[in-house]
Parts: structure tokens; sequence; C-alpha cells
């Protein structure tokens, strides 16, 4: 009978310690993806990987993780160990800076103004422009992104060659610096804008 016993406690703290309830909070009127990381002690990249379909335009009374396990409650992947790299760390720092055409940073920047600071930053040097930019470091496929890689877009009208880039930083996700009214923004490349628009990535670290 004290085996029974035994058997049936091992069983439920197996089961207890297999299953993390997410802990999740309700988006409040001016909440941002950084201000509800800071209200809950953790970094905006963790907030990310617990909301895989999360985007920086949260809506008010929005439910999202903020602890224990993502909705799969898989392990992470290599894209997201990385993903807390010191290169995703600046691209974060910079979200909601302002955009201004041919500025490099650090108080606003225009697309590969962003990535020629972020890279700057890493102690490397790239070129100036986004045309540039795709011209030089070494060519990634779509499915072998990881975080630090720069990926390149036609512009607005869908047309041309390169005409904008940003910085992948894991989970599906890019920080760059956008348009005038939106300043340095976290995206989704699932998206159907950049899904259109993508062109091809570039690994300089």
């Amino acid at each position: 009978m004290v085996g029974f016993m035994l058997k049936r406690i091992l069983v439920a703290a197996l089961l207890c310690s297999s299953v993390a309830l997410a802990k999740t909070y309700t988006v409040q009127s001016g909440d941002t993806l950084y201000r509800v990381a800071q209200k809950h002690g953790i970094s905006t990249t963790r907030l990310l990987v617990l909301n895989p379909g999360i985007n920086e335009s949260l809506k008010i009374g929005q439910q999202i993780n903020v602890g224990g396990n993502t909705v799969s409650a898989t392990k992470p992947s290599a894209t997201v160990s990385r993903s807390s790299s010191s290169v995703v760390r600046v691209a974060f720092s910079k979200v909601g800076a302002s955009y201004r055409w041919g500025s490099t940073g650090p108080y606003s920047f225009d697309c590969s103004g962003f990535t020629s600071y972020v890279m700057k930053q890493m102690g490397v040097s790239i070129p100036r422009s986004s045309r540039a930019q795709f011209n030089g470091g070494r060519a990634v496929s779509r499915n072998g992104l990881l975080p630090g890689d720069l990926v390149f877009f036609q512009g607005p009208s869908g047309h041309g060659g390169v005409g904008h880039v940003a910085v992948y930083i894991g989970n599906n996700k890019i920080v760059h610096a956008s348009t005038p009214s939106t300043g340095v923004i976290i995206s989704s490349l699932s998206e159907r804008y950049y899904v259109s628009r993508y062109i091809g990535a570039r690994r300089y670290l």
C-alpha cells in the first residue's frame, strides 16, 4: 500500500514539473513590448519567444504570456537561444527611435543607417547603402536565417531591386527603421507586405 501511494505521489510530481502554466497579462493603454517586459522583469526577446504570433502593435485588452511556457511548450531552438546575442540587444535598444533619411544614429536612422549602426556596435564595418549591403556579406537562405542576419526587400512599389533592409532577430521577427511615421519598429516576416517584397539575406557576423 505504501509503495502504491509513493508511486502516485511520484507521478503527480512529474506531471506538475512538466506543465508550467502560462502567466498572462492584459495589455493596458500606453503599453509597448518594452514596457510590458519591464513590468514583469523579463527581456523583450523573452517576451517575443513566449508569444510567437505577437507584433509591436499591442491592442488594449490583448492577453499575452509573460511567464511559463510558450503555447507549444517545446525546447528553445538554436534560433531562439541565439536571439539573446549582443546584436539583437543592440537592435532592440533602438526600437522607438525616429526615422530620418540619411541618418546613421544614435537617435535617428534610415533603414541602412540602422543596420550599419547595429553592425558597427559589433565591430563590423559594412557599406552604407542597402544595395551595397546586399552586394556584400555571405548569402543566406530564407530557411537558414539566424539572429543578426540582414534581410532585404523591394521598396514600397514592390518593383525593382533592393529598397529596404532590416536586422533579423529570430522567431521570424525583424527590427528596422521603417518609415518617418513609425521609426524603428519590430515586424514579422510573415506579414504579407514583407513576404511579397522579400529579396534575400546576407550574413556579416
